[in-house]
């Protein structure tokens, strides 16, 4: 008893201890001098700010969303359309001339539609303004020669159709679109409308593009095209790139070239066949060897897949076996040396034939 009786003094004790220390620390006689800028805002600000952000929420529900703005009408300040020429250039990290990265930026139609401003205020209808139709035609040759070159060092093996079925997709609308938008290509544009169509700001990549061949040179312009445009296919299949309509056909050509026997396909084993999840695994022989095995939910299935991989173990394009793209490192600076040799060896330097 006398045990519970001294715990529950020293208890008592602690508490009137613990509130005595917060009235002291709390109630300072003199104020506390602090470095803390002070806010200024006033009490009605908050629930005012609640206010027109509500409003704003219930027009758009009413009206929809506001139409999208352009970069230059962001703020407030004056848009300075050659700062920014400068700061983009800076940002890729590359020498180019002004001049000619900003007709790399202007589109035909602008230029179109400055004529006719002109003409109806009865000015003179010639403007000097270059639009970049023709600079846009070099940057899709250097790009489309450069990855088909770069692909066919990586994989020798791989047919013309497939490493041109691969080009195709790497400088299509979306993936070219996706690289420019976010290199800030969009924000600095000349085209009528806003916002801009994927296919201007793929023309004006393009475009870009050739306007760095011209200041540059292939040596620097093939970097570029290698650092942003070959990453786009890290983590993909480049088989999914050519779409095949007849694999088994292409594999009997295929093997006939190499003077091998025509493909078998064998069923290699099989699993649940009389129930709804059954599982065939069929492999591919030539001159008895296996060359491919797939699985599939029916025989066919699985065939056709067995197809997809021999042929894949065939042109070194099993993502399963082959190392990933050489972009970087001693062999990434080799086969761009080596590139860059080969397109210096045609006629012209600056504009390459694409031979498609």
């Amino acid at each position: 008893m006398a045990a519970i009786t001294c715990t529950c003094v020293n208890g008592v004790r602690s508490l009137i201890l613990g509130r005595y220390i917060g009235r002291t620390i709390l109630r300072t006689p003199k104020p506390v001098i602090t470095d803390c800028p002070v806010r200024n805002l006033k009490r009605w600000e908050r629930p005012y700010m609640l206010y027109l952000e509500k409003q704003r929420k219930k027009h758009e529900r009413k009206f929809g969303p506001p139409p999208p703005k352009p970069r230059s009408e962001h703020s407030d300040l004056p848009w300075n359309y050659d700062s920014e020429l400068y700061a983009f250039a800076r940002r890729l990290g590359e020498e180019i001339n002004e001049e000619t990265l900003r007709a790399a930026f202007t589109h035909p139609s602008f230029v179109a539609g400055e004529i006719e401003k002109r003409k109806e205020l009865e000015l003179d209808a010639e403007l000097d303004m270059q639009d970049n139709e023709e600079l846009s035609h070099i940057g899709i040759e250097f790009i489309s020669e450069y990855i088909k070159s770069y692909l066919r060092h990586v994989y020798p093996n791989f047919p013309d159709d497939g490493i041109n079925a691969t080009k195709d997709h790497l400088t299509s609308v979306e993936v070219s679109s996706h690289i420019a938008s976010h290199l800030g290509v969009a924000d600095l544009i000349k085209y009528p409308v806003f916002p801009f169509p994927e296919d201007v700001v793929q023309k004006t990549f393009f475009a870009v593009v050739g306007a760095l061949l011209q200041s540059q040179g292939p040596d620097r312009t093939g970097l570029f095209v290698r650092d942003f445009f070959l990453p786009q296919l890290m983590g993909k299949d480049i088989n999914d790139c050519w779409e095949l309509l007849d694999p088994m056909g292409l594999l009997v050509e295929t093997l006939q070239q190499q003077g091998k026997e025509p493909p078998q396909p064998r069923l290699i084993r099989q699993t649940g066949s009389s129930t709804l999840v059954a599982m065939y695994i069929v492999g591919i022989y030539s001159d008895k060897q296996l060359i491919g095995s797939a699985p599939g939910s029916s025989i066919l299935e699985a065939e056709d897949q067995a197809t997809r991989v021999a042929l894949k173990n065939i042109f070194g394009t099993n993502p399963e076996k082959s190392p990933p793209l050489p972009i970087d490192g001693p062999i990434g600076q080799y086969l761009h040396a080596s590139i860059v040799k080969q397109l210096k060896g045609g006629d012209n330097s600056e504009r390459v034939a694409v031979s498609d």
